[in-house]
């Protein structure tokens, strides 16, 4: 009963989990950890270690998307670049004021967090970072933006 008491609770790392999930994977492990103090038999130590295994294997980890499904500026939809799913670029109307574009990056995961768009050169080259809901997956997105000649 030690041994499968051990394993259940050495089982999964919490940083992995959101705070409802790993929630409920500490109470999946108190009730297998019940379940096996009532076992009579090593099977029924070994059936309920392995059932609350199976259950706690069920509980979803923290998302490693960082990807995105659209970027719009100042409501215009930017298209991806052929050559890198990375980099978009969008034509704006002649006149617009670049260093006040309204960039909007919508995540493909909500739980995943999108940096404030930033630009280095008055406006026609902004880069973004969406990081993973687990906070290591990060991917930065670049957005060229062109104005039509007057």
């Amino acid at each position: 009963k030690t041994d499968a008491i051990k394993v259940l609770t050495d089982y999964k790392v919490e940083a992995d989990y959101s705070v409802a999930n790993w929630a409920q994977i500490l109470h999946l492990k108190t009730t297998g950890k019940n379940a096996i103090n009532l076992a009579k038999t090593l099977k029924e130590v070994t059936d309920a270690k392995d059932a609350a295994i199976a259950a706690i294997d069920l509980i979803k980890v923290k998302s490693s998307i960082s990807t995105i499904s659209g970027i719009t500026v100042n409501g215009e939809l930017a298209a991806v670049d052929v050559s890198d799913s990375e980099i978009y670029n969008v034509t704006l109307p002649a006149g617009t004021d670049l260093t006040k574009a309204t960039i909007l990056v919508t995540a493909t995961d909500t739980n995943a967090v999108v940096t404030p768009a930033t630009t280095t050169n008055n406006g026609t080259t902004w880069q973004v970072v969406v990081t993973a809901e687990d906070g290591k997956s990060a991917t930065t997105y670049t957005i060229n933006i062109t104005v039509t000649p007057q």
